[in-house]
């Protein structure tokens, strides 16, 4: 939890302080782990944080103090973020299944998975309108982007082997069985819901959300790619 509030928090706080001294601006990534998951919409930017656990807590007093600050700053929320490298939910679950012929994985928690490359997309984006001034009117301030695909980690996990074995990272589905979060037991408590509302980066840059089954599917070619 220490740690987790230095760099979390803290840390932002000082870059903060520093751009407000400066001039300088902020382009900051928060979760969707800031709110309580106890939702039946998807969850907007005005909407009250309530975090669940440490991780959440951290990255809360990590927006709040940018917010304080008075510098110029973005700060985007995103959600369930995976990549072709690295440490993700999509590698973890290729790696499981050529290890085990049967998973078990959550089946009660929802949200909407992001790929690494369309939120550095959305970044890039952001950043250059804001900054020329071609946005016009739309403030700096929070954001929330997520890609489009409503899912369970179940059915995330279904996804991402339906799409191996269509590229040749799997040779056959492996069986799946869907827990709920309470024979999962792990040491945080996770938010059951996590969908996030984009109207609002929409709305102020033009930003549409990507679909999960094109995003994963790229990012999977690239896996197959560096795999050659």
């Amino acid at each position: 939890r220490e740690l987790a509030f230095l760099l979390n928090g803290d840390l932002p706080g000082c870059l903060a302080a520093w751009a407000a001294r400066s001039g300088a601006v902020l382009f900051h990534y928060s979760t969707d782990y800031v709110f309580s998951g106890e939702s039946n919409r998807p969850w907007r930017e005005q909407d009250r944080p309530a975090p669940l656990n440490s991780y959440g807590e951290s990255k809360l007093a990590g927006e709040e103090a940018i917010a304080a600050s008075a510098c110029r700053h973005a700060t985007i929320r995103t959600s369930w973020v995976y990549s072709g490298h690295g440490n993700n939910f999509v590698l973890t679950m290729l790696r499981l299944a050529r290890a085990r012929p049967e998973l078990k994985i959550v089946g009660d928690q929802v949200g909407c998975p992001t790929w690494a490359r369309n939120l550095a997309r959305v970044s890039d984006v952001m950043i250059g309108r804001l900054l020329d001034g071609s946005a016009g009117v739309a403030p700096w301030g929070l954001y929330h982007y997520c890609d489009g695909g409503v899912v369970s980690w179940f059915e995330f996990a279904h996804a991402i082997f339906r799409t191996a074995v269509k590229v040749g990272l799997l040779d056959k589905l492996p069986v799946m069985e869907a827990v709920r979060s309470a024979e999962y037991p792990q040491k945080a408590k996770r938010p059951a819901y996590s969908v996030l509302d984009t109207s609002a980066i929409q709305l102020a840059f033009g930003i549409e959300k990507a679909g999960l089954e094109e995003s994963l599917l790229a990012c999977l070619e690239e896996v197959t790619d560096d795999k050659n």
